[in-house]
């Protein structure tokens, strides 16, 4: 009798409005499943990510930051103002490393120039202040350069 029973009520199609409740509980069920794999998939990408461009820019060691006069934007140091004419490709390796490493566009020439010369005592550097430093004519510069 259980047998015949069990029969009849699977061998019946299942109502319309039945399979739509179905599905809407199902959903209901899985949708927090999902949404966590999604958030640990979306995490591992960014980190897999930000592991790889700390890898392809590696770390470029700076020159220490200059300090700020108090009050003021400005930093308490000797500077130059530069302008340069630089090649079209090498200007795009410049600005991709620059927006890479978040840099400003004198930090990341500054702190180029500091490696290329073996990271010497900078303008704000009290051992560099205490130091007699003598002043270069910028006409030998110029002259060096041509």
């Amino acid at each position: 009798m259980t047998q015949l029973i069990a029969e009849r009520i699977f061998n019946q199609p299942i109502p319309e409005q039945w399979i739509s409740q179905i599905e809407d509980h199902v959903e209901d069920m899985m949708k927090p499943v999902m949404l966590r794999i999604a958030e640990e998939v979306a995490t591992e990408v960014l980190q897999s990510i930000s592991v790889s461009r700390t890898e392809s820019v590696g770390a470029l060691e700076e020159p220490p930051e200059p300090e700020r006069v108090p009050g003021t934007r400005r930093e308490n140091r000797d500077w130059e103002r530069i302008s340069a004419t630089i090649d079209r490709n090498l200007i795009k390796f410049f600005n991709r490393e620059k927006k890479e490493r978040r840099m400003s566009t004198s930090r990341l020439l500054e702190t180029i120039l500091w490696l290329h010369y073996g990271k010497p005592r900078l303008s704000y550097e009290e051992s560099y202040r205490a130091e007699v430093v003598r002043e270069t004519d910028m006409s030998e510069i110029i002259s060096e350069d041509v």
